[in-house]
């Protein structure tokens, strides 16, 4: 969601990034200046994107540890997760001379963070699929 708000003083777009299966915000970032010519707004979305990035960065890591209907990787708050992120789940497999990552039917979410791991819940699953440790995950 974005909004724009300019008067005589300024101009000031807020960007808020929402999850629309829950409503919540994963990430509000907003940029102000004064100059409102159109090289300057320019530079002023670019850097409200950076600010978004910042806050919502693509995150990778590893399944370490499989756990009922959710498992652990090795990302957490140190690597930008956050509770409400979603994670798609990818398998490296051989097919003949080349080594691929495989995407896995599954979508999860993070539900506990801590500094260098998270732990992750299956929320759709295509089929059964079974998480295994060292699959990889990316924020979605």
């Amino acid at each position: 969601m974005v909004s724009v708000e300019e008067n005589d003083k300024g101009i000031n777009v807020t960007l808020r990034l929402v999850d629309t299966e829950t409503t919540q915000i994963l990430a509000n970032t907003d940029v102000y200046d004064e100059d409102k010519n159109d090289k300057n707004i320019n530079w002023l979305m670019y850097g409200l994107a950076l600010k978004m990035k910042q806050q919502f960065p693509m995150t990778q890591g590893e399944v370490i540890h499989v756990s009922g209907k959710g498992f652990h990787v090795n990302a957490g708050a140190n690597h930008g997760l956050s509770i409400g992120m979603k994670l798609l789940v990818f398998r490296e497999i051989n097919v003949g001379n080349f080594r691929i990552k495989e995407p896995l039917e599954v979508i999860a979410r993070v539900v506990y963070v801590q500094p260098d791991t998270s732990f992750v819940k299956i929320t759709t699953a295509k089929d059964s699929v079974d998480i295994m440790k060292d699959d990889m995950v990316i924020t979605k």
